[in-house]
C-alpha cells in the first residue's frame, strides 16, 4: 500500500502506511523487515522533497541492516546513500567518507562486486570535486573488479564514467576507446535500451570531434533500438541528438542560406520528439524536449515560439525541483527576451539563473551566464561606438549632393532578386535618381514598425510577429487579410491586391515587396506616371479586372480571380464536386491536447494516415478510417484518370473507376448522402412522392418506394 501512495504521488499517506507495517515487524522483532520497511519510509521522504529527512533515515536503516547481519542489504542501502548525498544533496565529501566505509565493509565481507560498486562512486565523487585523475585511478580498479565477478553491468557503468572523465579533459580519442568498449561490452548482454544509450554516447563524442556523418549514423541506430524496444526515453534522446546535430552545422554558419533545409529538418525531429515525449506521458521528459525546441526555434527565428517553449519548461521544472535545468531555462529565456528587446526582463531572467547557479554549487551554469553577460557588454560597448562615430562624423553618413544614393536595404533586396535583361525590376533602375530626399515610406524600418502594427491590428493581437512568421499561422484569415492590405493601400497611398498576402505571406517578404514597389515610385517620379504605366502594361496584356469574390453560407469561402470565377463558385457548392476538409499539423495537435485531449488523440490518428476530414468525419474517424483510407486512394486514381482526358472533350467519367468507398455518391446508403436522401432514410417513400419518375430507380436500389402516408402535409 506505501508503494501505491508513493507512485500516487502522496508521500504523506505512504509514510502512515509504511510506519503501521513496522510496527508489526517491531512487535515480531524482525530487524531485517524493518530496514526494508524504513527503507520505503527513506523513499517516500525523498518523493516530498525532503532529502535531509531521507539521508537521515537511510542512515538508521542501515544500521538495522547491520544489526540483522544482512550485509547484502547493507551494501545496497549504502548505495543509496551515497547516491543522494552526491546527486540529491550535492555533498560530495560526504558521498566520499560512506563510499570509503562500504568499500572497508565489502573487502571485510568478501564481497567483490559490493566492493567494486563503492570504488565506482568513490570515484564519482573525487571527480565532482575536480579530482579526475584520482577519479580515473579508481573507476579502472572497480572495472577490474567487476571483471573479476562477472558483472559486465557494471563494467559498463565504469566505461561510461571514464569517457565522460576523458572527454571532460580533452582527450577525446582516449573516450572513444572507452565508449566504444563499452558497447561491445553492452552488445554481449543483449540489453537493446542500454546498447541503445551507448551508441548514444559515443554518438556525442564523434559529435565532438567533428565527425558528424558517424555521429548521425549512430544517432539514427540508437533510435530504432529504442523504439525496437518500447523505451521512450531512448527515443527522445536519440531524436534530440540528432537535432543538436543539426543545429552544430546551423551554428557554424549561421548566415549561408543553404543553411534553411537543416533547420528545418531540426525543427521537423524536435516536434518527432515532442510527440514521443507526449505519448510517454513524463513530464520531466516533455520539459525537457521543449527546451530543445526552444534553442531550434531561436536558430530559425522564431523567437516568440522559443519563448513560449523555455516558459513552459521552466515551468515543469520548477515544479520538479529541478534547479540545474530550471537556471539554463532562465538564461535561454534572458537570451530570447534581450533578442526581442525586452532588456529588463531578461536581465531579470538571466540574474535569476545566476543565483540558482550560485545556490546548487553548478559552476558550468555559472560559466555560462558570465560568458553571455560579457558577450551582451561588448555588444552595447560596439553599438555606443558606432553611435560617437556617428555624432563626430555625421558628414559619413549623409549623401553628396548629385551621387547616386548609397547602398541601402531597398538596393540590397533588389539586388539580390535574379534579374534578366528587359525584365521590370532591371528597367526601372535605369531612370535617374531622383533629386528629393526619400519619402517616409522608404525608411525601411518605418515601413518595418508600420506593417506590423497593421498586421497586429489586423489579426486583433497584442504578441510581437516574427519576421519569418506565416500571418496564417499568427491567426490572420480572409476577412483580416483584407483588412491588412486596405490600412496598407492607405498608408502608402498603394493600390494593392489581397492576393499579396499570399504571395508574400510573412512580415519580412511583405516588407522587401513594399520597399521594393515605393522605391520604384519614387523613380517613376510622382503616383500619377506609375498609374500611366500600370495601365498601359494591363492593356497590354488584356488582362480581366481582379474580382473579390464569396460564396457560402455556413462555410464562408474567399478568394481573388477573373470573372470566370461564378462558374468555379457554383461548382464548389455543389457537394458531389468539392468537400470542405482540413489536414492537421502536429502544432495544430499539440494545442489541441490542452483543451480536448480525446479530439486530439483522433486528429493525430488523421494526421498519421495524412488524411483531410472535417469535424463530423473527425468524431467518427476510428469507425471509418477503412473507408476514409479506401477514399483517399480511389480519388487520387480518379484525379490521375480525369486529367488525362484530351482537350477538348468528350468529358465523360471514365468508366473503369471505383468510386465505391467514396462519400458523397448518388444513391448511397448510409448516413452521409444527398439532402433528398437524408430525407427518404427519415421518411420512408418521400422521394416517391416528389418525384414520381424515381419510383422505378428506388425499387432497383431496393429502397422503399411506397408513399407513407403518416407524412404530415407541411413536411411533403
Amino acid at each position: 500500500m506505501g508503494r501505491v501512495y508513493i507512485v500516487m504521488d502522496k508521500p504523506d499517506k505512504a509514510i502512515e502506511a509504511v510506519d503501521q507495517a513496522r510496527e508489526i515487524a517491531d512487535s515480531l522483532g524482525d530487524k531485517r523487515w524493518s530496514a526494508k520497511l524504513l527503507f520505503g519510509v527513506a523513499q517516500a521522504h525523498m518523493k516530498a522533497k525532503d532529502t535531509n529527512e531521507a539521508i537521515e533515515t537511510l542512515d538508521k536503516t542501515i544500521g538495522l541492516a547491520q544489526a540483522a547481519g544482512d550485509m547484502q542489504e547493507t551494501s545496497r542501502l549504502q548505495q543509496n546513500l551515497i547516491d543522494a548525498l552526491l546527486f540529491r544533496q550535492r555533498n560530495p565529501k560526504a558521498a566520499l567518507r560512506v563510499a570509503k566505509e562500504a568499500r572497508t565493509m565489502a573487502q571485510k565481507n568478501g564481497d567483490k562486486r559490493a566492493e567494486a560498486m563503492a570504488l565506482l562512486r568513490e570515484g564519482m565523487a573525487q571527480g565532482s570535486m575536480g579530482k579526475k585523475d584520482e577519479a580515473l585511478q579508481l573507476a579502472k580498479q572497480a572495472q577490474e573488479l567487476f571483471q573479476e565477478s562477472y558483472w559486465p553491468r557494471g563494467e559498463a557503468q565504469c566505461l561510461h564514467f571514464m569517457a565522460d572523465l576523458r572527454a571532460q579533459s580533452g582527450d577525446l580519442d582516449a573516450a572513444l576507446e572507452c565508449a566504444e568498449e563499452r558497447l561491445a561490452v553492452l552488445r554481449g548482454i543483449h540489453d537493446l535500451s542500454m546498447e541503445a544509450n551507448a551508441m548514444l554516447q559515443l554518438a556525442q563524442l564523434h559529435m565532438k570531434d567533428d565527425n558528424f556523418e558517424e555521429a548521425e549514423r549512430l544517432a539514427q541506430a540508437s533510435a530504432t533500438l529504442g523504439k525496437k524496444d518500447r523505451n521512450p526515453r531512448v527515443q527522445v534522446d536519440a531524436l534530440l541528438l540528432f537535432t543538436q546535430l543539426n543545429n552544430t552545422k546551423v551554428l557554424d554558419k549561421p548566415e549561408d542560406k543553404a543553411m534553411k533545409p537543416i533547420i528545418d529538418r531540426a525543427v521537423r525531429t524536435v516536434n518527432e520528439a515532442l510527440q514521443v515525449a507526449g505519448k510517454a506521458e513524463n513530464r520531466s521528459l516533455r520539459a525537457l524536449v521543449l527546451f530543445k525546441r526552444a534553442e531550434t526555434m531561436v536558430l530559425a527565428g522564431r523567437h516568440q515560439t522559443g519563448l513560449r517553449d523555455v516558459k513552459e519548461s521552466a515551468a515543469i521544472f520548477e515544479e520538479m525541483d529541478h534547479y540545474q535545468a530550471l537556471g539554463r531555462c532562465m538564461l535561454l529565456s534572458g537570451n530570447i527576451k534581450h533578442a526581442l528587446g525586452q532588456v529588463e526582463e531578461g536581465e531579470a531572467d538571466v540574474e535569476r539563473a545566476d543565483m540558482i547557479a550560485k545556490d546548487i554549487g553548478d559552476h558550468q551554469l555559472a560559466d555560462e551566464v558570465l560568458n553571455f553577460r560579457k558577450a551582451l557588454d561588448e555588444k552595447k560597448k560596439e553599438q555606443e561606438r558606432a553611435a560617437q562615430v556617428q555624432i563626430e562624423q555625421p558628414q559619413l553618413m549623409a549623401p553628396v549632393p548629385g551621387a547616386a544614393p548609397t547602398a541601402a536595404p531597398v538596393v540590397e533586396s533588389v539586388a539580390a532578386v535574379p534579374e534578366a535583361e528587359g525584365s521590370l525590376i532591371a528597367t526601372c533602375w535605369l531612370f535617374p535618381a531622383c533629386s528629393t530626399p526619400l519619402c517616409k515610406g522608404l525608411d525601411p524600418a518605418y515601413v518595418r514598425k508600420s506593417l506590423a502594427a497593421m498586421v497586429k491590428d489586423a489579426i486583433a493581437s497584442d504578441e510581437e510577429l516574427e519576421l519569418d512568421s506565416p500571418f496564417m499561422d499568427a491567426g490572420m484569415d480572409s476577412l483580416s487579410s483584407v483588412a491588412l492590405m486596405s490600412m496598407v493601400a492607405k498608408e502608402f497611398q498603394m493600390a494593392l491586391s489581397p492576393s499579396l498576402v499570399f504571395d508574400f505571406p510573412t512580415l519580412r517578404a511583405m516588407e522587401e515587396h513594399l520597399l521594393l514597389w515605393l522605391n520604384f515610385c519614387r523613380v517613376l517620379r510622382g503616383v500619377s506616371q506609375v498609374m500611366a504605366f500600370f495601365r498601359s502594361v494591363r492593356r497590354c496584356a488584356e488582362k480581366v479586372p481582379d474580382v473579390f469574390m464569396q460564396f457560402g453560407l455556413e462555410q464562408q469561402f474567399r478568394f481573388v480571380s477573373h470573372p470566370g470565377i461564378f462558374v468555379v463558385s457554383k461548382l464548389l457548392e455543389m457537394r458531389t464536386i468539392s468537400y470542405m476538409r482540413a489536414s492537421f499539423t502536429q502544432e495544430n495537435i499539440e494545442k489541441m491536447k490542452l483543451f480536448d485531449p480525446e479530439l486530439a488523440r483522433k486528429a493525430q490518428i488523421a494526421y498519421d494516415n495524412k488524411l483531410p476530414v472535417n469535424f463530423e468525419q473527425l468524431e467518427l474517424i476510428e469507425d471509418i478510417l477503412p473507408r476514409l483510407l479506401e477514399e483517399k486512394k480511389q480519388l487520387e486514381a480518379a484525379r490521375a484518370e480525369v486529367a488525362k482526358l484530351p482537350v477538348g472533350g468528350p468529358y465523360e467519367m471514365p468508366k473503369n473507376l471505383d468510386v465505391s468507398a467514396c462519400r458523397p455518391v448518388p444513391g448511397q446508403k448510409d448516413i452521409q448522402g444527398t439532402m433528398l436522401e437524408l430525407r427518404e432514410a427519415k421518411f420512408p417513400g418521400m422521394m416517391a412522392q416528389v418525384n414520381e419518375g424515381v419510383k422505378d430507380s428506388l425499387e432497383k436500389a431496393k429502397l422503399p418506394g411506397k408513399a407513407s402516408t403518416a407524412i404530415p402535409a407541411a413536411k411533403k
